[in-house]
């Protein structure tokens, strides 16, 4: 996370039109906060984020619902008022349940997974480089 994990194709533009929005902006990580902290500040986008979770934080993870309630809540707002972002197709699944919207972003570890994520996920979020890993599938 601190030295090599690169951000997704056109994220850091995405979130940078989101801050200047007013929208706030979570991020729930499976991993530690403190790696994303490392990742976010040596790419330039921990400014961004208004407040960082971790699954460890709720004792869950993002296989269930209750985790995206549980963030939702803890922060007072209802998760059908939340826009997920995800590249996993069983943190898609956990969203919708919960009641969020859900936005799916492509990576090739869930390569395999992407037409199910395709009809699940409520958006998808298509960059260039996007475009180039479908068409290669």
């Amino acid at each position: 996370y601190k030295n090599e994990i690169p951000a997704k194709p056109d994220m850091a533009e995405l979130l940078k039109k989101i801050h200047e929005t007013g929208e706030t902006i979570i991020l729930l990580s499976a991993s530690p906060v403190q790696c994303a902290v490392a990742a976010f500040k040596r790419l330039n986008i921990l400014e961004y984020f208004d407040k960082l979770f971790s699954c460890q934080d709720f004792e869950t993870d993002k296989t269930v619902p209750e985790t995206f309630i549980n963030v939702a809540a803890s922060l007072g707002f209802k998760p059908e008022d939340a826009i997920v972002y995800e590249d996993a197709l069983y943190s898609i699944r956990s969203a919708k349940a919960a009641g969020c919207k859900t936005v799916a972003i492509y990576d090739d570890f869930a390569r395999n997974e992407w037409d199910e994520i395709l009809k699940t996920a409520d958006e998808i979020f298509i960059t260039p480089d996007t475009h180039k890993n479908i068409t290669k599938m």
